[in-house]
């Protein structure tokens, strides 16, 4: 019962370590990587994963403007990531998504913000 409640979650997690780190965590469910398959017409390992971080301080984010953002490859096993270097007394918004050869990004989960 708890295996497949797991595998029906869709999480991620931002954890501010300090002023300029955080630690990002993700977990999809069968239900989501599915559905990106099937829009993609890719197998979920064979997709270009990315997560885009945006500094959108001070800002009514529109999913498209931001003062800056960050573009991260990750592993189809990734579920992950560590992020440094960021300035603090800033706000950021963090979208996990597909980056596709062409290099536009399709995220396809909740957005997390963080201050």
């Amino acid at each position: 019962m708890a295996a497949n409640l797991i595998q029906n979650l869709n999480v991620c997690i931002a954890t501010q370590l300090d002023s300029s780190r955080i630690y990002v965590h993700w977990s999809f469910s069968e239900h989501i990587r599915e559905m990106v398959e099937s829009m993609f017409s890719t197998r979920w390992e064979e997709l270009n994963l990315a997560m885009c971080t945006y500094d959108i301080t001070g800002l009514h984010f529109n999913g498209h403007e931001s003062h800056r953002y960050y573009m991260k490859g990750l592993t189809p096993k990734q579920d992950f990531m560590f992020m440094n270097s960021l300035e603090s007394e800033r706000t950021y918004v963090i979208d996990i998504g597909i980056q596709d050869k062409e290099g536009s990004f399709f995220p396809f989960f909740v957005r997390i913000q963080f201050i």
